[in-house]
Formats: C-alpha cells, sequence, structure tokens
C-alpha cells in the first residue's frame, strides 16, 4: 500500500515515496533558479573594471576637450589684434614716365591702388610695399615710412596721405596708392602687391598689370 494507517473519513497519508520525489523536485528546480541569477549577475571584478574603463574614457575626453579648447585661445597683442583685408586693387603701368634726379628712362613707374580695410582692433601703420611675381620673387619694392629705397622719396599714400603721416584707423576702408619707380613689368601677366606693417605683417593681393 502506498498510504499508511489513517482514520477513516481523512484524507490519505502521502507515501514515502512521493515524498522522496517532491524532495528531488525542489532541489532541482531550486538549483535552476540559482544558476539562473548566477546567469543574471556580474561578477564583482568586472563590474570594477568597468567602472576604470569608463573613468579612465572621461578622463581622456575631457584631457582632449581642455587641449583643443586652450589651443583655440590665442593672448592678446598687437599682432594678433592687427588685421587688415585689402578688398580690392589695380595694378598699372603709367603711359609716361614721373621724372626724379636719379630717373632710368628705359622703365616706366607702376603704380597701384589698393582699397584696404582695417578688421583688427588697432590702428595700423604701412612701413613698406613689395611688388613680387607669382612665383614670390622680388620686382620692386617701395617704403612709406622712412628713408626710401628709391631717391630717398616716399612713395606711399594712404587716402592722399603720406603714410608715414596717416594711420590705418580701425574698421575704416583706405584708399592706399603705392609708386614702383623705375620697374619693369609686363602687360597682362599677373603680380603680387604686399604690404608690411610696422609690427611685421602681411597683407597681399595678386592684380593683373594693365596699362594706365
Amino acid at each position: 500500500m502506498d498510504t499508511l494507517s489513517r482514520p477513516l473519513g481523512t484524507a490519505p497519508y502521502p507515501s514515502f515515496a512521493s515524498l522522496i520525489r517532491a524532495a528531488s523536485t525542489c532541489r532541482v528546480e531550486g538549483g535552476r533558479d540559482v544558476e539562473r541569477r548566477k546567469d543574471k549577475g556580474i561578477s564583482p571584478i568586472i563590474a570594477v573594471l568597468l567602472l576604470i574603463l569608463i573613468a579612465v574614457a572621461a578622463a581622456v575626453l575631457l584631457y582632449a576637450w581642455v587641449v583643443g579648447y586652450a589651443g583655440q585661445v590665442r593672448p592678446t597683442t598687437p599682432e594678433t589684434t592687427e588685421r587688415l583685408k585689402i578688398e580690392a586693387g589695380k595694378l598699372f603701368i603709367w603711359g609716361t614716365n614721373v621724372p626724379t634726379a636719379a630717373d632710368n628712362p628705359n622703365r616706366m613707374d607702376v603704380n597701384a591702388t589698393l582699397y584696404v580695410r582695417n578688421t583688427g582692433g588697432t590702428d595700423v601703420n604701412i612701413t613698406d610695399v613689395y611688388l613680387l611675381t607669382t612665383g614670390l620673387e622680388v620686382v620692386n619694392v617701395t617704403r612709406g615710412y622712412g628713408p626710401n629705397l628709391y631717391y630717398n622719396v616716399r612713395w606711399v599714400y594712404v587716402d592722399h596721405v603720406s603714410a608715414a603721416d596717416k594711420l590705418l584707423g580701425v574698421g575704416k576702408v583706405a584708399r592706399i596708392d603705392i609708386c614702383f619707380p623705375d620697374t619693369e613689368v609686363q602687360k597682362g601677366r599677373s603680380y603680387i602687391v604686399r604690404i608690411v606693417t610696422s609690427l611685421g605683417n602681411e597683407y597681399g593681393i595678386e592684380l593683373k598689370a594693365t596699362s594706365g
């Protein structure tokens, strides 16, 4: 018999074999639950390693951002606040030579007219103007301040006033007239007119030589 002796009218007692089967089933199901919890959990060592990796990545990103921002910030000095923009210009050969004491009658005078805007934060003094080939070979140079390379005469004017006596004001557009005396250029060929300021900054424009 599978059941023990029991009083009449009561439910049958479970047999010993059924109790063994129930206990075995509980152990198996309990083991499966533990295995499921182990599968779902993360090892403490792995968790620590993940936190370290996240912290290192965040530090690297922060360092890159700080270095990039610092590289964009430049110290405010006259050299960095001085900015000119040459908006237009013309390079032309005079039809007649302007006579001077040391004039070379075999070469014509070449003039350049530039329209320059001061977009910086300080007034600008033009000291030299170069005429270059597109290969950056010097054709001629003239000075707007101090003794001139040719004939001890100044040949640079800002709004019809000698560059030695007039600065390019902040936010203003000025007409710059330059004369390169006794200069040989080819009509229709492109040249570079480059102005140099007292701070050593250079600004140039490429122009095609035309007749005056």
